[in-house]
């Protein structure tokens, strides 16, 4: 079976997360979070549900890191054992790559690659013309703020040429995201699962509030 894996690249707020977890729904894709049991796809849906998350958690940070990339689930992935999933996502930021105090990211992505498996780069662009929504919701929960963003997604660019993932779609409608989310898993290579996707970016978008962010 050939295995590949996808590495996502995102600014904060440009929805990394979700992007990877509705990609996941995927019976092709190694489950993302809980990664050492096996899970169905209504498993994932439930693991990955971004139902109620300004209720249930304090921060959507504390939702946002609950999954990060790990040498445990790579070494899962790896394993001879692994025999029902060809595909395993891995979101990150760019600038945790050119950070030099940031050595974890590095030594993780190095290990993707010594195992000869083929290795896909994407990243998430959005139009400037929703870019201070999304500035506003970072804003409302303090997420982190980074020097030189535009700089080092573009210098991701130059060394990774990545395919692109469209955002606007995603903010757009439950059309436009079909559309983009289904092409997604075409050039993917694993198999869509609509009716799941679309509970999934239902209950994401409402939590995301883009037409109260868009209205200010």
């Amino acid at each position: 079976m050939n295995k590949k894996i996808v590495i996502i690249e995102f600014a904060q707020g440009h929805g990394g997360s979700f992007v990877e977890f509705v990609l996941s729904l995927s019976p092709q894709v190694f489950p993302t979070v809980f990664a050492d049991k096996k899970a169905k796809i209504i498993d994932k849906l439930k693991i990955y549900s971004f139902k109620d998350i300004r209720k249930n958690y304090p921060n959507w940070m504390d939702f946002h890191n609950k999954d990060k990339p790990t040498f445990k689930k790579l070494k899962l992935f790896y394993h001879k054992n692994n025999i029902a999933y060809n595909t395993i996502f891995f979101r990150l930021h760019a600038q945790e790559i050119y950070d030099p105090n940031n050595l974890d990211t590095l030594k993780f992505l190095d290990e993707c690659k010594k195992h000869n498996i083929e290795i896909k780069y994407f990243q998430i662009i959005v139009s400037e013309k929703y870019i201070a929504a999304i500035d506003r919701f970072n804003e409302e929960f303090n997420f982190s703020k980074y020097d030189k963003v535009k700089f080092f997604s573009e210098q991701f660019c130059k060394d990774y040429n990545p395919q692109q993932i469209n955002f606007d779609n995603f903010i757009e409608g439950e059309e436009t995201f079909l559309i983009e989310y289904e092409q997604l898993c075409k050039n993917l290579e694993i198999e869509p699962v609509i009716d799941d996707a679309k509970i999934l970016y239902n209950d994401w978008h409402k939590e995301r509030r883009f037409d109260y962010y868009l209205s200010l």
